[in-house]
């Protein structure tokens, strides 16, 4: 096997771009979005260090998404893969293969790049950054939808786990919290996801302010 496909094989984007299902529950490229930078944001709270090019691929090389943003009509956007292809297909599973095979093909071709960081924040104490996150959820998410919250929150604990990341502080408090209650109230531990915002969702269990 060679470099650039062990680098495919192991990288967290791709195998949710593979199976989106499995991880994200549709194929929407808003929702790979946040699960990345649910993983981000534990990756850059607790660690260990694991480029970005293993969690994202070259989704975050300039190069690369720069034929979806141009492809808006509207190449000066300071917008990325995901809001552009959003814009573009009207179908949201058409848009996600086509980004997967041009992630994949791009990456065969000319490897990683440099990319761009998801986000760029300071890690703070445990408590303030659950505070912020939950006066400002969609400062992080990109939107204030339940589902976005889930694959943000399923990005933390799922992504976070398939790279060994360390644990995240209050993780399960806060998704664990939110996934119990729903599966109490619904039969289903993501049901509620579908159903309230994730203002509502994330005042079940306290943020912000009073975890």
């Amino acid at each position: 096997m060679s470099d650039r496909e062990s680098e495919i094989e192991s990288c967290l984007a791709y195998t949710i771009l593979r199976n989106p299902d499995d991880w994200i529950g549709c194929a929407s490229t808003n929702y790979l979005d946040a699960f990345l930078h649910g993983v981000c944001f534990r990756r850059d709270f607790a660690g260990p260090s694991v480029p970005d090019g293993h969690i994202s691929g070259v989704l975050n090389e300039p190069a690369f998404y720069k034929q979806f943003v141009d492809a808006t009509g509207n190449p000066t956007l300071t917008i990325r893969w995901a809001t552009a292809i959003a814009m573009t297909d009207l179908s949201l599973a058409a848009g996600f293969i086509k980004l997967k095979n041009a992630a994949i093909d791009w990456h065969r071709k000319n490897g990683l790049g440099t990319g761009e960081p998801l986000h760029d924040f300071t890690p703070k104490d445990a408590n303030q950054l659950w505070d912020s996150f939950g006066k400002r959820p969609a400062m992080y998410m990109g939107d204030d939808s339940g589902w976005t919250l889930y694959c943000f929150l399923n990005g933390m604990q799922k992504g976070g786990d398939w790279l060994n990341l360390n644990t995240m502080p209050r993780l399960d408090e806060v998704f664990g919290g939110i996934t119990r209650r729903s599966d109490r109230a619904y039969g289903s531990p993501f049901a509620a996801f579908r159903v309230y915002d994730a203002t509502d969702l994330l005042d079940w269990v306290g943020l912000p302010d009073n975890i």
